[in-house]
């Protein structure tokens, strides 16, 4: 029988089989190793359960693409939030409306 895994596992295992490999790489040509990336998700959803976040919590995320967006919804993942994408170039009066209709406990922008 084959073993499931989540991505998150894999990546931690990834961390550990291939600390320097590049996980994330921008445009820009900035990148963040495995072991970067898995330090950096241990850390943030460490920091997320401190703020009381709670597997099923819905977390409205209008964050620019980017490392620390990857990082940021792979630990809200992790503790088991749920993600509620909000494209942070729609205006704030869309921003108010979607938060409105949600029960989103946590919002990053």
């Amino acid at each position: 029988m084959m073993q499931i895994t989540t991505i998150i596992e894999e990546i931690i295992e990834a961390g550990i089989a291939h600390p320097k490999a590049v996980a994330l790489d921008e445009p820009s040509g900035r990148t963040m190793t495995y072991d970067g990336f898995s330090k950096a998700v241990n850390a943030v959803s460490s920091g997320l359960v401190a703020s009381g976040l709670k597997s099923g919590d819905e977390v409205l995320f209008a964050v620019r693409p980017g490392i620390e967006s990857m990082v940021l919804a792979f630990s809200i993942v992790r503790v088991g939030g749920v993600i509620v994408v909000f494209d942070p170039t729609m205006g704030a009066s869309l921003f108010a409306a979607r938060r409105a209709v949600t029960a989103a406990i946590f919002t990053q922008t």
